[in-house]
C-alpha cells in the first residue's frame, strides 16, 4: 500500500455529528461553571489552552457522542481492504486517542497538544493540519473533513472525503479540481426537528394561565383575556426557550436513555451551539417583552426561568426536591396566570395545584424508576434508586388524595358563594372525573405502562380526553345551567 493511499480522518463534524470542544464545555457549564470560567478565561492563551482545560469534560462522553454512521461504515470497509486510516484533528491529543478507542480503526491519531513538534504552534487545524500532514506523508495522503477551513488540506490531498459538509462546500472542492472519493452530506435539521426540540406540544401546560380567568368569571372582559393570551404565548416562548437548556444539560443521560437519544439535540441533527444561542434568544426576548409590557407579569417569568435552570442544572438530581420544584413551577403558572388577567389567586386553588402536580410529578420519576436498566441501581440523570419506587409510589398516590379532598372543600367554601355559577351542584362531578384520570395514570405507572410525562399523555390519551370533555360540559353546566 502506497503513501498516498494513507486517509486522515477529522474528527469534528466528520467523524462525529457534533463538536467535542463545544460538548465539553456545556458539559462544564451545567456540571461544573467554574471549569467553564476557567476555559473562557484561557482563550487568552488561545484554543489550544481552553481544549487543555476542558479536555476531560470533552473525554467524559465521547463513547455516546452521536456518530456519522454510514462514514464509520465506509470506513470501516476501506480499513478492512488495508488502507491505513489516520484520526487527524484539532480535538485534544487524549480527547483523539479516546475517540479512537472507540472505533478502533485508526493506525495513528494526531490532536492538539500543549506543545507542538511544528513551529511552535499547537492548535491542529486548517494550515497547520496541512502543514503537519505533507510532514508525515511527503508522498501525499487523502482527506476527509466537513467545513471551509479544511480547504487547504482539500487542495493539497491527493483525494477527497466530504462527510458532514453543505452543498456549497462540495460546489467548492469540486470547482477546485479535487477529486472526490466519497460523500457523506449533512442533513439539515427540519421543521420536524425544531418542533421536537422546541416541544411545541408542551404549551399545553401552559394552559394553566386561563384557570384564573376562567374560575373567576371575567373570560367576557376583553383586557383580561387580552393579557392572559399575551402571558400565554410569552411564557410558552420562554418555556421552549429553557427546554433547550434543559436538553443541552441532559445529553449525557438522555444518549443513554432507550429514546430520548433520539432527540434532535442529542441525536446531533441540531447543532449544540445552533440550540444554545436559539435558546437564549427566546428566554432573553421573552423577559424583556414582558417587563415592558406586563411588568409584574415579567417578575414572575423571571422567576420561572431562574427556577427553570436551576432545575436543570441541580435540582433535578435531587430526590423528591426536584418534583417539589416541578409541583411549584405548575403553580407558579396559575400566579402568572392571574397577574396577567388583573384577577386574584384563589388559595384553594393554589393548594389544589401544588398537591395535583406534584402526585402528577411523582407519577413520572415512578415511570421513570420502573424503566431504568435493571443493572443500574442508579436512574440516570436523577438522584433516585431503583428502591425507591415504593416510597414513590405512597406519596405519588397520596398526594393525589390530598388534591381530591382540596377540590372538594374548594367547591364546598369558596365556588359555591359565586355568583359565577348558577348551578354550582354540577361542578360535583368534577372530583369524580378528577379521581378517575388520577386513578389511570397511577395504573399505568405502577404497571411501567406510562410513556409519556402525564400532562402530554393526557392530550394524547383518548380516555383522558373523555374525561376533561365531562368536566368541561358540567362546569358549563354550572355557569349556565339551570339550578338544581
Amino acid at each position: 500500500m502506497t503513501a498516498a493511499s494513507d486517509l486522515a480522518v477529522d474528527l469534528d463534524g466528520t467523524l462525529l455529528r457534533t463538536d467535542t470542544l463545544v460538548e465539553g464545555f456545556f458539559r462544564a457549564l451545567f456540571h461544573d461553571p467554574k471549569a467553564a470560567f476557567e476555559a473562557v478565561l484561557a482563550l487568552r492563551r488561545g484554543r489550544s489552552a481552553v481544549k487543555a482545560v476542558l479536555r476531560d469534560y470533552s473525554i467524559e462522553g465521547i463513547r455516546t457522542y452521536p456518530a456519522r454512521d454510514e462514514l464509520v461504515s465506509w470506513l470501516a470497509a476501506e480499513a478492512s481492504g488495508g488502507r491505513r486510516l489516520h484520526l487527524v484533528t484539532a480535538a485534544h491529543q487524549s480527547v483523539a486517542e479516546e475517540a479512537a478507542r472507540r472505533f478502533e480503526i485508526f493506525d495513528h491519531v494526531i490532536g492538539t497538544s500543549e506543545t507542538s513538534n511544528l513551529k511552535g504552534a499547537s492548535n491542529l487545524r486548517g494550515g497547520m493540519k496541512r502543514g503537519e500532514l505533507g510532514g508525515r506523508f511527503a508522498g501525499g495522503w487523502s482527506y476527509a473533513g466537513d467545513c471551509r477551513a479544511d480547504l487547504p488540506i482539500f487542495l493539497s490531498a491527493k483525494s477527497v472525503v466530504l462527510a458532514g459538509h453543505d452543498p456549497a462546500l462540495h460546489h467548492l472542492v469540486s470547482r477546485s479540481g479535487a477529486h472526490i472519493e466519497a460523500s457523506f452530506p449533512r442533513a439539515r435539521a427540519t421543521l420536524r426537528d425544531w418542533l421536537q426540540a422546541l416541544r411545541l406540544h408542551q404549551w399545553a401546560k401552559n394552559l394553566l394561565l386561563f384557570v384564573p380567568l376562567l374560575l373567576s368569571g371575567a373570560f367576557f372582559q376583553p383586557e383580561a383575556v387580552a393579557g392572559a393570551m399575551a402571558a400565554f404565548l410569552l411564557l410558552g416562548l420562554c418555556a421552549s426557550g429553557t427546554y433547550l437548556l434543559n436538553d443541552i444539560a441532559d445529553l449525557a443521560s438522555d444518549r443513554a436513555h432507550a429514546t430520548k437519544c433520539n432527540r434532535p439535540l442529542a441525536a446531533g441533527r441540531i447543532p449544540l451551539l445552533t440550540g444554545f444561542l436559539t435558546a437564549i434568544a427566546l428566554v432573553a426576548g421573552s423577559l424583556a417583552v414582558s417587563f415592558v409590557a406586563l411588568p409584574e407579569f415579567g417578575l414572575l417569568l423571571a422567576i420561572y426561568t431562574i427556577t427553570t435552570i436551576t432545575y436543570s442544572m441541580s435540582f433535578k438530581r435531587l430526590a423528591m426536591f426536584d418534583v417539589s420544584v416541578l409541583a411549584s413551577l405548575f403553580t407558579l403558572r396559575l400566579a402568572m396566570g392571574a397577574v396577567a388577567a388583573g384577577v386574584p389567586l384563589s388559595g384553594w386553588l393554589a393548594a389544589f395545584s401544588l398537591t395535583f402536580f406534584l402526585s402528577l410529578s411523582l407519577a413520572k420519576r415512578a415511570t421513570e424508576i420502573q424503566k431504568a436498566p435493571a443493572s443500574r441501581q442508579l436512574v440516570p440523570g436523577r438522584g433516585y434508586r431503583k428502591s425507591d419506587y415504593p416510597l414513590v409510589l405512597a406519596f405519588g398516590v397520596a398526594s393525589g388524595m390530598t388534591a381530591l379532598l382540596l377540590m372538594i372543600l374548594f367547591l364546598v367554601f369558596q365556588a359555591f358563594h359565586q355568583p359565577t355559577y348558577h348551578a354550582p351542584r354540577f361542578l360535583l362531578v368534577t372530583p369524580l372525573m378528577t379521581f378517575l384520570w388520577l386513578s389511570r395514570i397511577w395504573l399505568l405507572a405502577s404497571r411501567g405502562e406510562l410513556k409519556d410525562d402525564p400532562v402530554v399523555f393526557a392530550i394524547k390519551d383518548r380516555a383522558s380526553l373523555g374525561l376533561g370533555a365531562i368536566m368541561g360540559i358540567v362546569t358549563l353546566l354550572a355557569v349556565i345551567g339551570p339550578e338544581l
